[in-house]
């Protein structure tokens, strides 16, 4: 899908002819080529790095600098187990 466009500002039209798609979805063979193409529709999970905190390895610093930034700081946490 190219990027930068406002695709909620689309009529459905646009989007379908954008995507080579009608409103009745993908042919068989075309789902089977786009699979092959680009693969299954999943999320890699990456490793974590940091204490899940905004800042912890801000612009390439070290862990150290990071941690003793963080110490300095009050740091907005990002936590699903909050």
């Amino acid at each position: 899908m190219p990027r930068g466009k406002n695709w909620y500002n689309l009529e459905v039209a646009q989007v379908l002819a954008a995507l080579n798609v009608d409103r009745d979805g993908l042919s068989q063979m075309e789902a089977k080529r786009r699979l092959a193409e680009f693969g299954f529709n999943e999320l890699v999970e990456e490793k974590r790095t940091g204490n899940g905190c905004v800042g912890s390895d801000a612009a390439g610093k070290s862990v150290e600098r990071a941690t003793e930034a963080m110490a300095r700081s009050r740091p907005r946490c990002i936590s699903s187990r909050l």
